[in-house]
């Protein structure tokens, strides 16, 4: 997948490409269905499946009030490209932008710099200036770009949107979220040196430095890590502080059942499936060890039990 800064695109770099615009937050299921679609349109007609989005959230701009992001830019880029888009096209969302008509984002972007054959909307997508250009508009203008609409999903009566899941996240709330996502909330960052206190003690630890992603209350978690080569380990992850050792800054810790090696300065993502128990100190090392293997055990107890969120 190729990712590209907006004034460095051109309608050369894409074959007869169909796009589709959004932020794609947390990547939910509405998300996977508007992009699945954009994927196979693209398949059936020879094209590529182009996704023009903004590294940061638009309401930044509008609102003056932006968002929490549930995923980071960098983060959402591996989303793409396990979903099989073949290009992204990154741009900065601005003042410029927010006040540009419906029209010349048609004429200036999408067929200028990335020439679009075909847009897919999702059910409530737009662009332009108080929104006027939505399906209807360019399927009624003189472009001669083929539109489609994706309709909306809904779980339960419930139209996923990163608004709520991203609610639903920071109230613990996970098992909503993940039926809302059509997966576990990830975090996604880079291995950092620690305290080695987990060392230490015989609990060997990472620890994951984010940017601008979305955390779940403090507490103890059960979850997987997904390492840069694919493989992945069932894992024990502490979001907040280690009290025992009197550190009382927020951190992400997490120890890799089966893994024996060094992450530093490495990628890695970490599925966040079911809460265990808050973070308290305890009397010593010690027994805060055996809290852990008992963490551990009753985590891979309900795994196997098929129990996932």
């Amino acid at each position: 997948m190729e990712a590209v800064k907006l004034e460095d695109a051109s309608p050369s770099l894409f074959a007869a490409p169909v796009v589709t615009v959004g932020f794609f937050d947390g990547f939910h299921l509405g998300h996977q269905t508007l992009l699945s679609r954009l994927v196979g349109w693209a398949a059936s007609r020879g094209s590529d499946a182009v996704v023009l989005t903004f590294p940061r959230h638009p309401k930044g701009v509008i609102a003056h009030t932006p968002p929490l992001h549930i995923m980071s830019p960098e983060h959402r880029l591996i989303w793409f490209r396990r979903l099989m888009v073949n290009a992204v096209v990154l741009m900065q969302f601005n003042d410029e932008l927010a006040s540009m008509s419906a029209e010349r984002f048609i004429e200036e972007i999408l067929l200028q710099r990335i020439g679009a054959t075909g847009i897919l909307f999702g059910w409530d997508s737009c662009f332009g200036a108080r929104g006027r250009g939505n399906a209807d508009f360019v399927e009624n203008g003189p472009w001669n770009i083929e539109v489609r609409r994706c309709p909306p999903v809904e779980v339960n009566g419930v139209r996923p949107s990163s608004t709520l899941i991203r609610r639903l996240i920071l109230q613990g709330r996970l098992n909503q979220a993940h039926k809302l996502l059509g997966h576990f909330h990830t975090l996604w960052g880079v291995v950092v040196p620690g305290h080695k206190i987990g060392r230490r003690i015989g609990i060997p630890t990472i620890n994951l430095s984010t940017e601008a992603e979305t955390l779940p209350p403090e507490g103890v978690y059960g979850g997987r890590a997904v390492l840069p080569d694919g493989r992945s380990h069932w894992a024990l992850i502490n979001i907040g502080p280690r009290p025992t050792f009197g550190y009382h800054t927020t951190s992400i810790e997490a120890h890799l059942l089966g893994f024996d090696g060094e992450l530093y300065g490495q990628k890695i993502e970490l599925e966040i499936h079911r809460f265990i128990r808050e973070v308290r100190p305890f009397p010593n090392a010690a027994a805060l060890k055996r809290q852990i293997e008992r963490d551990i055990s009753s985590f891979l107890s309900e795994m196997r039990l098929g129990r996932r969120s």
